[in-house]
């Protein structure tokens, strides 16, 4: 493979991973918000 088709791989792969690096995010930060709702409630 070429420097240029290495190149270009990777930015066609990089989305995906960018994708499912964000997903993992936002799902950790609703955990966090549902546990953080439930300290509060218990605390209250």
């Amino acid at each position: 493979m070429t420097r240029l088709e290495i190149d270009i791989g990777w930015r066609s792969a990089r989305p995906d991973r960018y994708r499912s690096v964000m997903r993992w995010f936002a799902v950790s930060a609703g955990v966090v918000a549902e546990l953080a709702k439930g300290a509060r409630e218990l605390a209250a």
